[in-house]
């Protein structure tokens, strides 16, 4: 995609972690922000930091991915604001132990994070991005932080689970993930 200085990026999962290293990145190369999380408090101040930082404009947006409206509510706000060139889908939760030790409410939290969360944000973000001549969707997740996610690594790898590469994207829309 090229320079991202001027360009408006969408994060979600940007109150820590590798969101929010994403988002100082971005800020530093010049972008305008909206980022998202459940923790506002947590955005909130990221924003103001980022700001004075960098003087560039960053929209906090209080979104839990596991909401198909609050996903929506991010993606409307940042059009609303100046339009989307980029999103980086980043929000995700990881557990530990095996999958023996794994409680159906870890289980369930965990896949409506990181599988639930990640379709909201790619359907909410397309018809955004399509508005765009170039535009980037880039999808962050771990596969190491997760005994299921690992299971669901080994399986793709062997042909067992659909390649993300291959969801029909906009011709205008590159897409592309890092796996951490």
């Amino acid at each position: 995609m090229g320079s991202i200085n001027g360009k408006h990026v969408i994060i979600t999962g940007a109150s820590s972690g590798i969101g929010k290293a994403s988002a100082a990145a971005c800020a530093a190369a010049g972008a305008d922000l909206t980022i998202g999380a459940r923790r506002l408090d947590r955005l909130e101040a990221i924003a103001k930091e980022l700001t004075e930082a960098y003087d560039v404009s960053v929209t906090p947006v209080e979104t839990d991915v596991t909401d198909s409206g609050s996903v929506e509510k991010l993606f409307t706000t940042a059009a609303d604001y100046r339009g989307v060139d980029v999103v980086i889908a980043n929000a995700g939760v990881a557990t530990d132990g095996t999958v023996e030790e794994l409680s159906d409410e870890s289980y369930k939290t965990m896949m409506s994070t990181n599988t639930d969360g990640m379709f909201y944000t790619a359907r909410s973000a397309l018809p955004y991005l399509r508005e765009r001549s170039v535009s980037s969707f880039s999808l962050h997740r771990s596969l190491v932080s997760s005994p299921v996610l690992t299971i669901q690594s080994t399986r793709r790898r062997s042909g067992g689970h659909v390649d993300s590469r291959r969801v029909s994207w906009h011709r205008s829309v590159t897409a592309g993930s890092a796996s951490p």
